[in-house]
């Protein structure tokens, strides 16, 4: 499984590259995560490459999660997103389809929690 994962928190990012990567060992899956922190890149990457991604995750403080956010939907609306942010956008996660919507700080249950709830939807899509 292809992974984006955009924060630009350099610590931060680390530590969810391996969260995301120990869930895929957990649930017997190889995980490959590429790290972005420079939102021109991940603009690029995403919309360019995005047959490449199965998977964006998105940590960002502030207001700006929610442009990128709406930035993705727009451009790869069939793309699962998990959204991270230091803001309550769960309302506004919901309205644009993303898989999962958590509050930074990010710990491991809660990627946990985010990665089972993706593969639970992708056995409804497939079945």
């Amino acid at each position: 499984m292809r992974i984006a994962l955009y924060d630009e928190n350099e610590t931060e990012s680390a530590r969810l590259k391996h969260y995301l990567e120990q869930c895929g060992r957990e649930r017997m899956r190889v995980v490959d995560v590429t790290v972005f922190r420079v939102y021109e890149e991940f603009c690029r990457a995403a919309v360019e490459q995005a047959r490449q991604f199965e998977l964006l995750v998105m940590a960002q403080d502030g207001t700006f999660s929610l442009e990128i956010v709406e930035m993705a939907r727009e451009k790869i609306p069939d793309m699962e997103i998990m959204w991270f942010s230091d803001l309550d956008f769960s309302i506004r996660s919901y309205v644009y389809g993303v898989l999962w919507f958590g509050r930074k700080p990010v710990g491991m249950e809660d990627m946990r929690k985010a990665f089972h709830r993706m593969e639970e939807a992708r056995k409804r899509r497939y079945q």
